[in-house]
């Protein structure tokens, strides 16, 4: 299979010459790698950091590839891949999304610091607002909407953010505390270790996600209702510490767009208001938005340009309200 799919794509890319044929043969050794969900969360990226310091072609551009032909060479090659699972055009779009995300980031093509340099050149209209703020830890408290490690995006809203501190306001530290996967229940679980200890002054926390996947897979304490409670808890422990708790609510993820979903959206924000609390309405700012071009082909999570849309509205947000 590797070998079939390193032909179709070196028949697209050769005309270019911008990378040999073993390359071409690597890169889709690791889009097949990347199908298998242990191996995908282990050896792909450790070995595509042992290929970039051997300078391999591994990035689209690097390959000589453009969406269009990635689109072409998934649907030619997605019948013909045999894996225990059903191999569509989607999916296999998606492993070379990865693999070109991994093999950006790991050679710094686009990175947190290449993204908040670009909203640097942006010139915000809040630049001068957060240049003027005296100095404060804030941390960010989720999942994997906030973290830069997820294939998604270049870089996690909270370290974009952190980067641009670096150059308008070094007083500023910005501490990413999201982990992919985790819920409320997580959340408390952790809470004290990855925020509490560390003495933020704010901590803007979002989760959401995976307590509805957990309600939508029936799993035993997931119910919107148990969502409510544990976000409450989560503002009352850090009111406690004295620090500043910022919920805000969630985007729209098609994957899980309707009314259920949007509960949970309605949960955050009852709960603020009960309590007195400010809080970031994601949701809302987002409902005049062509917020699809923001979601990555997996349809749940953030791209790079939803991350750099969600990295402006807090910087904005903070601006006007820290």
């Amino acid at each position: 299979m590797e070998e079939l799919l390193a032909r179709s794509i070196w028949k697209s890319t050769k005309a270019s010459k911008k990378a040999s044929y073993p390359e071409v043969k690597i890169f889709a050794g690791l889009v097949l790698l990347t199908m298998d969900v242990v191996k995908d969360q282990t050896g792909v990226q450790d070995i595509i950091q042992f290929c970039v310091k051997l300078d391999f072609a591994l990035s689209w551009p690097e390959l000589g590839l453009a969406e269009p032909t990635v689109w072409r060479i998934s649907k030619k090659m997605a019948g013909k891949i045999r894996k225990p699972y059903p191999v569509d055009a989607n999916l296999l779009h998606m492993c070379f999304v990865k693999i070109n995300m991994w093999a950006e980031k790991t050679k710094g093509t686009r990175s947190a610091a290449t993204l908040a340099n670009e909203l640097l050149a942006e010139k915000l209209p809040a630049r001068k607002k957060l240049a003027q703020l005296k100095g404060r830890r804030i941390a960010f408290f989720g999942d994997s909407l906030m973290t830069t490690l997820h294939w998604g995006a270049h870089a996690g809203y909270p370290d974009i953010i952190a980067e641009y501190f670096k150059t308008v306001n070094p007083t500023m530290e910005i501490m990413n505390a999201g982990i992919g996967g985790h819920s409320t229940v997580d959340a408390l679980k952790r809470i004290d270790r990855d925020i509490i200890q560390k003495k933020p002054a704010t901590v803007f926390f979002m989760f959401g996600g995976n307590d509805f996947y957990g309600e939508r897979n029936k799993t035993q304490g997931f119910t919107l209702e148990a969502f409510k409670r544990r976000t409450a808890k989560i503002i009352a422990e850090l009111t406690r510490q004295k620090i500043q708790a910022i919920p805000m609510t969630l985007p729209p993820i098609p994957e899980f767009q309707g009314p259920k979903f949007d509960g949970y959206s309605d949960k955050i924000s009852q709960v603020a208001r009960s309590v007195q609390a400010q809080f970031v309405d994601i949701r809302l700012r987002t409902q005049a938005l062509p917020f699809e071009s923001f979601i990555a082909c997996d349809h749940i999570h953030l791209n790079t340009e939803g991350q750099l849309w969600m990295a402006r509205e807090i910087l904005e947000w903070i601006a006007v309200n820290l």
